[in-house]
């Protein structure tokens, strides 16, 4: 059940003392983007829901960073500009981390957004707030029925946020991932087994 689900050991540590911001640039930002890289896709799909979710008083500092690289102010920036945002930070770079932004950037667009970023870099106690995670599931239960039926998980992922990079096989497998017990639905339960499972390297069929 829901319920059941929301006491998993996982969600209560997440809602036990203070969340951390990762500032902008610094190890801890960039350790979540690389752990971001290695989770499974599926996985990636439900944190960047979760993200969609958070409350801004939760996460001020990576909004205020983000502000200051959307030079233009239209809602995203260029892989090119976090680049030298964190090269400016003297960081050094490796020519693997283009695959880590390319997993980052979860509609294909070449840009990464505000919640694409933030999917990657939040600190992984705020996805487990019990609001978040159900407003999150309740993203893709369309009809509220507390189960998402995969016309209803198609639905969600064939968005504009999704479009460009995913094909109905592709959404398909991930269905088939998220749905634990086999039964043709995703529960809550499916869902918070995703955001609390760990993260593999991915592989190349991941991304496909």
């Amino acid at each position: 059940s829901a319920g059941q689900a929301l006491a998993n050991p996982w969600v209560l540590r997440g809602r036990q003392g203070a969340w951390s911001e990762a500032p902008f640039g610094g190890e801890e930002f960039l350790a979540r983007l690389e752990a971001f890289h290695r989770q499974p896709r599926v996985k990636r799909v439900a944190l960047t829901a979760v993200a969609r979710q958070l409350p801004d008083e939760r996460i001020d500092g990576l909004q205020k960073a983000f502000r200051a690289l959307d030079a233009d102010g239209d809602g995203a920036v260029s892989m090119v500009e976090v680049y030298e945002a964190l090269q400016a930070r003297g960081h050094e770079l490796p020519q693997s981390f283009d695959a880590v932004l390319r997993s980052v950037d979860s509609d294909g667009s070449g840009r990464l957004d505000y919640v694409e970023l933030l999917a990657a870099t939040a600190d992984a106690r705020l996805a487990a707030q019990r609001d978040v995670c159900l407003a999150a599931f309740h993203s893709f239960d369309r009809d509220g029925d507390g189960l998402v039926s995969k016309e209803e998980f198609a639905n969600a992922l064939l968005s504009d946020d999704f479009e460009r990079v995913l094909r109905q096989d592709a959404v398909d497998k991930l269905f088939t991932e998220a749905d634990a017990d086999g039964d043709g639905f995703i529960s809550c339960a499916d869902f918070c087994r995703i955001l609390a499972a760990g993260g593999d390297e991915c592989t190349a069929d991941d991304e496909s």
